[in-house]
C-alpha cells in the first residue's frame, strides 16, 4: 500500500496545465464510483490511449480525497507483471511519481492551461516524472 499527495488544485504541473479546484472535486466525487466497485485501476507509466489496458494494470486505488487543494489517495500495488514492476522499484528505492489520465479540454490564459469543465478523470498512472509537483 502507497499512500500521499495524487494531485493538487490551482497549482501549475510541469505540464503548464492547472486543474481548477471546483473541477477536481467534481471528478473525485465521480471517481468514489469506480473505488467502490474496485474499478479503480491505473498502468505502469501513461499510455497513449484513454482506455485502461486490463493487461497492463498495476495498482488499484482504494481511496481518494481533497484535503484543502491537494488530492490525497491510497493505493495497492497489484500482484499483476506491471505491479510487479512497481513493486521491485519501490523495493529498489526508487522514487515513483503519479500523474492523472484524463481527456477533456484547456483554454489558453497567459503562459499557462487551464483545464475546463469538460475534463473527466480517467485514472491515476505511475509515472518516472510526475507532472504535479510532490506527487
Amino acid at each position: 500500500m502507497m499512500k500521499g499527495v495524487l494531485q493538487k488544485a490551482d497549482t501549475l504541473n510541469q505540464n503548464g496545465r492547472i486543474y481548477p479546484k471546483s473541477i477536481l472535486e467534481r471528478e473525485i466525487m465521480n471517481y468514489q464510483k469506480l473505488i467502490k466497485e474496485n474499478r479503480a485501476i491505473g498502468e505502469c507509466d501513461h499510455p497513449d490511449s484513454s482506455v485502461v489496458e486490463l493487461k497492463n494494470v498495476s495498482h488499484i486505488v482504494r481511496e481518494a480525497r481533497m484535503e484543502g487543494d491537494d488530492v490525497y489517495g491510497v493505493i495497492e500495488i497489484l500482484d499483476t507483471p506491471s505491479g510487479k514492476i512497481l513493486q521491485s522499484l519501490v523495493e529498489s528505492g526508487v522514487t515513483l511519481g503519479i500523474s492523472s489520465r484524463g481527456v477533456g479540454s484547456t483554454s489558453r490564459e497567459g503562459d499557462h492551461d487551464v483545464v475546463q469543465d469538460d475534463f473527466q478523470l480517467i485514472c491515476w498512472d505511475f509515472v518516472s516524472e510526475p507532472s504535479t509537483p510532490g506527487a
